[in-house]
């Protein structure tokens, strides 16, 4: 169990907080600063990367950071419009995050190798069932999505669930190909900004809970690990509906209420026990755990982009999917990726910014008690 990355704290002041994030991105469209960024990090590395592969990432986070920047340029009130551009603003973003990394050789040249080979996700319907718990999303072992998930670290776990080929028949497949699709509704499940409404749209439990530490903590040491209660809440959700023995989570149940879970969670004696889970936050949510995809899959990101690459299979190719979910009777679904949509454009710019800057990001307004006096 290791402990996860600490960034640096880069403190911004402005009345818009979506404006001050959109130009603090457009600084990163310049070369220039993109090389400073980059070059800053390669000092710190015991073997850097020569400046010639420096250079051609600076190039190439540029020019990824100016495409996502692009995407949203004519801004349009249309759903189908604004979710097309949204899944190739993230897209872009994912490309930026893994050119500016100093751990690795790649730039955009060998990145987008890997996008000539396809997004590397597939959808797939199950005709005997209804929309949307019939439909489908799976993880191909080649293309960009497989690319950018062992970049994160997911390389075994992406290998475990991936299928060598698109599907023909959803009939043709067994029941071990079976579990590892992924139901569209396991995806809105797990956004944690939807967990108060989830289950009003869909009539199933969220799969993200507000993780609080226990009051009833008192200091226990097993060996060199600590054991830390803590309480998870679905907040909008029936607990007695969870199938928790399915969960791989890394919790002891120690009891089940009506509204939460109280867990043991045992972790290395030093430093906190935030520090050693997956904890997600934004200004739309708090402190968030994420019950890992397919039992693997926490990183939201990569949730993100699975769903948006799925809402854009349907907005493409099946219009009369679309229109059902737009004008008919599935409405009720477009007003929960009209919602989802919403919450996307205030989160995720400032969580791509993060993970490209390797910064935390906090912005204050003008005359607050942390802003410039």
């Amino acid at each position: 169990m290791q402990k996860r990355k600490k960034y640096g704290i880069e403190r911004l002041v402005g009345q818009n907080i979506d404006e001050m994030i959109w130009l603090r991105l457009n600084r990163l469209k310049s070369v220039g600063l993109c090389r400073k960024i980059l070059k800053k990090r390669n000092e710190k590395l015991r073997a850097p990367l020569d400046n010639e592969i420096i250079e051609k990432k600076a190039i190439g986070m540029s020019s990824a950071i100016e495409s996502a920047i692009g995407y949203l340029d004519g801004q349009t009130t249309n759903l189908n419009s604004r979710i097309l551009s949204r899944y190739y603003e993230l897209l872009q973003m994912t490309i930026a995050e893994q050119v500016s990394a100093v751990d690795n050789d790649k730039d955009l040249e060998k990145i987008q190798k890997y996008t000539e080979l396809g997004h590397g996700i597939s959808t797939i319907q199950d005709p005997n069932g209804e929309f949307p718990n019939n439909y489908y999303i799976y993880i191909l072992n080649s293309g960009y999505f497989y690319s950018y998930a062992k970049h994160l670290g997911y390389r075994r776990a992406i290998r475990d669930i991936a299928f060598q080929q698109k599907i023909k028949k959803f009939e043709d497949l067994d029941d071990e190909d079976k579990a590892k699709l992924i139901p569209l509704t396991s995806l809105f499940r797990r956004i944690s900004e939807l967990r108060p409404i989830v289950y009003e749209y869909l009539d199933q439990n969220p799969l993200t809970f507000h993780i609080v530490h226990s009051p009833l903590n008192e200091p226990q040491v097993v060996a060199e690990n600590k054991v830390t209660k803590l309480g998870l809440f679905p907040e909008n959700g029936k607990i007695s509906d969870y199938a928790h023995d399915s969960f791989n989570w890394p919790f002891e149940i120690i009891e089940i209420t009506e509204k939460q879970f109280k867990v043991e969670f045992t972790h290395p004696n030093e430093g906190y026990w935030h520090e050693y889970l997956n904890i997600y936050k934004s200004d739309y949510c708090g402190s968030s755990y994420i019950i890992p995809l397919l039992g693997k899959i926490e990183d939201p990101i990569l949730i993100n982009l699975l769903l948006m690459y799925s809402l854009s299979i349907i907005v493409r190719y099946q219009p009369n999917l679309w229109y059902r979910i737009s004008q008919g009777d599935l409405n009720h679904i477009g007003s929960l990726i009209d919602y989802y949509i919403s919450i996307f454009d205030h989160i995720i710019p400032l969580n791509m910014l993060e993970r490209i800057t390797q910064k935390r990001i906090e912005i204050f307004s003008p005359g607050s008690l942390y802003a410039p006096i």
